[in-house]
């Protein structure tokens, strides 16, 4: 566009660019892969994948399912704010509804980091029990008046 202050994009191509039709393909085919692009940084982001190393591969699926689930609604792949899972992820990120405000990356991420908090501690907890025998004694009791969810 011709009446904007912005400094043009420089993108290197091997398709052919001679018209103003050429470019804005090949402009729309660059914004369309940031997109892509900055949807799997926000997933792997989610999974902090020093932490996810710890997890059994039933754990790590759910991850991943649920990070792409928030991914899609932000980034507007299909996913809507009547997902339970968009709901849930919300307000284990702290989300207070409010008429017309939906949660952002922000909220989601950090629903997602207790998420994996939870399922971190669920799998160092259980090898710890499978190697000793049995939590240590204080931890045990800590624990004992928690029910922690079923498998995931």
């Amino acid at each position: 566009m011709l009446d904007t202050t912005l400094e043009p994009w420089w993108l290197i191509t091997d398709w052919p660019v001679e018209t103003e039709t050429e470019a804005l393909r090949i402009f729309c085919m660059y914004r369309q892969r940031w997109a892509i692009e900055d949807s799997f940084k926000f997933t792997k982001t989610c999974l902090g994948w020093e932490a996810v190393q710890v997890l059994d591969w039933r754990a790590i699926k759910t991850l991943v399912a649920l990070a792409w689930v928030a991914a899609g609604f932000l980034y507007e792949m299909g996913v809507t704010f009547s997902w339970e899972e968009v709901q849930l992820l919300a307000k284990l990120g702290g989300w207070v509804p409010h008429q017309g405000r939906f949660p952002g990356k922000i909220v989601l991420l950090r629903g997602l980091a207790r998420l994996l908090d939870m399922l971190t501690t669920q799998a160092v907890l259980s090898r710890y029990a499978s190697e000793h025998g049995d939590l240590p004694p204080k931890i045990a009791a800590f624990l004992h008046g928690l029910s922690p969810p079923g498998e995931l």
